[in-house]
């Protein structure tokens, strides 16, 4: 490859240019065939036997071609090929084209990117000119390659009365602050940024200096080896530059610009929050006034809120020195919390998935950072000030008020755990007279809120409260009317189980069960999922005491598992997996013999049957197969074979994975088929990772295997450490590592057992 051409302009004649943007415009075209077509020509044919001239071309295209859909394409391309793998790279260079590009044609490329600035007059392509310029400059910072020329460029447009020259000099310095902070200080940096801050005629201009400001200010921030001095001058130098930041903000109108604004300051607040040290009580009233304005969108309030709860997670102990921060800020989110509608489908709905669509709705925000305020706070700062207001919206006849109060107290009992312990009584006496309440979706909040309090204060909220929880809980599950109560009731009964005394409920076992059993012929789908759960937890608390209801109950989950083949019940049949192997467990094998060849016939035939990768059938399937294992012990060998070879095969798969440059697409790698995507420099890189979740579930199943059946487990020794030790190199999983590191000793004392 040509990469020292002396004279590139030469090199790349009209015809080449002319040749190049029709490939260029053929991406472009309608027909998919037509694009697949050039993009192959554009690999083959020029970035594989050309790249100096590929380069160089779609510089000069971006340039000089009158077509700003062609020179948009152009620059965002340069940028994509700059990073791709270059052929001629060999182990000791880094392999990207531009690396190895000669100097005369990066010296080309850049000066036509400097001039394609400075002469575009399209924002949306001079925008993507800056992207590619901040890219190339970060490729140059990497391989130590000198750009003086946009230095001077930068520093020339960023004082320019043209409003268009500033805000791109602004963009750059935002994605490569470095470009000025290891040649200016920030004493002089500061000023030319408030200079920008107030640039007449352009909300947009004035947001990009926040953005170049703030990425500047993280920049000297986290910079190694910084002196006291030089810290100190560069605390004076932000103290001043902050005042006109906020200023600013306060001062946009396009409230897409404001978001953007407040995005930025969440980062700079997570980099270091005592920026804001002095300016939080006007920061405070700001963002309340933000949040009291219904006629912003929901996306600007919410982010606004979320700018101080970064701040109060990111530095606590300054937020508590502030009184007015919680007694400003949480009437306000509880207030949030009671903007909630009631509709229709919430009582009718037969899939409770849908709710997810109310995700980004304020009630829902609201309560998401009451928790992580409770967290951050703690008990001392936030309860004096919620319980002013809970009490009131308890006891208010709207039912959005007394379903937020409700939520309020759940959602803090986590991060307000010890204080609320002492007056954890008070609490009990508020939240248990709503489960009573008229309204359905009240009931619901207040099932919410005890079954939170069950994990939160557990286990002495079980012990203390067994009796009043009970009593007024398990009465809910016969709520016919209201499906969604019965069903929350049966959850919240789980919460309370998994930390009960099993002495202490045995008296209300009776009830509990009958209930229960009910709830399995609810014609809802989840509330007979829901049923199924809560009497595996139940069994599990139990124990031995609920062999009594054994009879009735096996019976009815063998008949789920034979009968309920249908797709729309795979989760009931999961759970039913998952209910009948946990009653096998409690009951033990005497009990549980009476159906233990039906129950592993069943597992069997679900084992042969064909399943979707998303079927949630096999994930209960492992764990049921692992249970009667325990159950029945060496009576279970002669599974072995069915089951220890499909979860080697699990454990040795190898997850797919994907690398795509930054603007590439990645909708061929959807997020619900379990594709997860970093950002590492110019491109991105994509694993599934529920592979990777079932490659280490299949390594704690034999893990299980192996420690439960000792000595009969060696016929499988050889295969099993076959594929478990190359897993403790295996970088992309914690618990497949650990997993495959508990496996191996368990095998050699399989081994030692069996005196191999």
């Amino acid at each position: 490859m040509n990469t020292a051409a002396a004279n590139i302009e030469s090199e790349l004649s009209p015809p080449v240019v002319a040749g190049l943007a029709a490939v260029v415009a053929r991406l472009l075209a309608d027909n998919n065939a037509d694009r697949q077509l050039a993009e192959a020509d554009l690999n083959a044919q020029w970035k594989d036997r050309a790249p100096h001239l590929l380069l160089a071309g779609l510089a000069s295209i971006a340039t000089s071609h009158p077509e700003p859909q062609i020179r948009s394409l152009a620059v965002v391309l340069l940028r994509r090929f700059s990073s791709k793998v270059s052929e001629a790279a060999n182990s000791d260079e880094p392999p990207t084209l531009w690396f190895v590009l000669s100097p005369a044609v990066r010296e080309f490329v850049q000066a036509q990117l400097l001039q394609a600035l400075l002469q575009e007059t399209l924002n949306t392509v001079r925008h993507k000119i800056c992207d590619t310029i901040s890219e190339l400059m970060i490729e140059n910072l990497n391989f130590e390659f000198e750009w003086p020329a946009l230095l001077s460029a930068i520093q020339e447009f960023i004082k320019s009365p043209h409003v268009h020259l500033r805000e791109a000099a602004l963009r750059i310095i935002a994605v490569v602050p470095s470009l000025i902070s290891d040649k200016s200080s920030p004493a002089t940096a500061a000023p030319i940024f408030a200079d920008c801050l107030v640039t007449p005629g352009s909300e947009e201009v004035r947001v990009s200096a926040i953005h170049a400001s703030v990425a500047y200010m993280i920049e000297v921030i986290q910079s190694d080896g910084i002196d006291e001095a030089s810290s100190s001058a560069a605390n004076n130098a932000f103290a001043q530059l902050m005042p006109v930041i906020l200023t600013t903000l306060a001062g946009l109108t396009d409230e897409t610009l404001v978001v953007d604004g407040f995005s930025y300051l969440i980062e700079l607040a997570e980099a270091d929050p005592r920026l804001f040290r002095i300016h939080m009580p006007n920061l405070i009233e700001f963002v309340a006034t933000v949040m009291r304005n219904d006629n912003l969108d929901s996306s600007t309030r919410q982010t606004a809120v979320e700018l101080l709860v970064a701040l109060a997670e990111a530095r606590p102990g300054m937020i508590r020195k502030l009184p007015q921060f919680t007694a400003t800020i949480v009437p306000l989110l509880l207030q949030w919390m009671a903007k909630i509608e009631d509709s229709e489908g919430w009582h009718t709905t037969n899939d409770l998935n849908s709710e997810d669509d109310d995700n980004d709705e304020d009630y829902v925000f609201a309560e998401q950072s009451v928790d992580r305020l409770s967290i951050a706070l703690g008990g001392k700062s936030m309860l004096s000030i919620a319980f002013t207001v809970i009490p009131k919206l308890l006891g208010s006849p709207e039912w959005q008020n007394r379903h937020a109060g409700l939520l309020a107290i759940s959602v803090m009992g986590e991060g307000c755990r010890d204080v609320m312990m002492d007056s954890l009584k008070d609490v009990v006496e508020l939240v248990i007279p709503y489960l009573r309440d008229p309204h359905p979706r009240v009931r619901f909040a207040a099932c919410n809120c005890v079954g939170q309090m069950c994990t939160d204060f557990a286990p002495s909220f079980q012990s203390d409260y067994n009796d009043v929880i009970l009593s007024n809980l398990v009465p809910l599950m016969d709520d016919t009317a209201n499906p969604r109560v019965q069903s929350h009731a049966a959850a919240a009964l789980v919460n309370f189980m998994e930390d009960a005394d099993k002495h202490k409920i045995a008296p209300a076992l009776d009830e509990i069960v009958r209930r229960l059993g009910t709830l399995l012929n609810v014609e809802k789908t989840y509330v007979q999922e829901q049923a199924i759960t809560t009497i595996a937890t139940v069994a599990d608390c139990a124990g031995k005491g609920f062999v009594k209801y054994y009879p009735a109950i096996m019976p009815v989950l063998i008949n789920v598992l034979e009968n309920a083949t249908d797709k729309r019940f795979r989760l009931l049949r999961g759970k039913a997996l998952e209910c009948a192997s946990l009653i096998g467990l409690a009951v033990e094998k005497e009990v549980f013999s009476q159906h233990v060849q039906q129950f592993l016939q069943i597992l069997q035939r679900i084992q042969q049957e064909p399943k979707d990768d998303d079927d949630p059938v096999s994930s209960y399937l492992l764990v049921a197969w692992a249970r009667v294992c325990k159950i029945i012990g060496v009576d279970f060998v002669p599974y072995l074979g069915i089951v220890i070879p499909p979860l080697i095969a699990s454990a040795a798969v190898k997850p797919d994975m994907a690398v795509l440059d930054a603007d590439e697409s990645d909708e061929k790698y959807p997020e619900e088929d379990g594709w997860e995507f970093i950002s590492l420099g110019n491109q991105r890189f994509g694993i599934k990772t529920n592979v990777l979740e079932d490659k280490h579930t299949a390594v704690e199943m034999i893990c299980t295997y192996a420690r439960d059946l000792e000595e009969h487990f060696v016929p499988f020794v050889k295969p099993v450490m076959e594929t478990t030790v190359p897993l403790l190199n295996f970088v992309f999983h914690d618990g497949v590592r650990h997993a495959a590191a508990s496996t191996i000793p368990l095998l050699f004392n399989c081994m030692k057992k069996a005196q191999v």
